[in-house]
């Protein structure tokens, strides 16, 4: 999952959440996306860096037949949201 910063400003991650509708949630680690920059999340394991994040999740997260990723705010509010359909399309959110 790639979380791009498409506003003009700097935005702190940290303690942001991303979650799934079956209820998996990544919480952000300190982390500042400057404008246009981005990072990935990856479910599985890994060092962490400044481009790429990992969930270390014991299994898969985001379904292939289709899922919604849900991205809040430290406070709770909902920053974005993206749903795709699977079937193998790439879907940019």
């Amino acid at each position: 999952m790639v979380i791009r910063n498409t506003s003009s400003a700097r935005v702190t991650l940290t303690d942001w959440t991303l979650r799934n509708t079956s209820g998996d949630v990544f919480t952000f680690p300190i982390l500042q996306l400057h404008s246009g920059a981005s990072v990935t999340i990856h479910t599985g394991q890994g060092n962490d860096d400044r481009t790429d994040l990992f969930w270390n999740a014991g299994e898969y997260v985001w379904n292939n037949d289709g899922d919604t990723a849900i991205l809040r705010a430290d406070g709770g509010d909902r920053g974005d949201r993206c749903r795709y359909s699977g079937g193998g399309t790439v879907t940019n959110c």
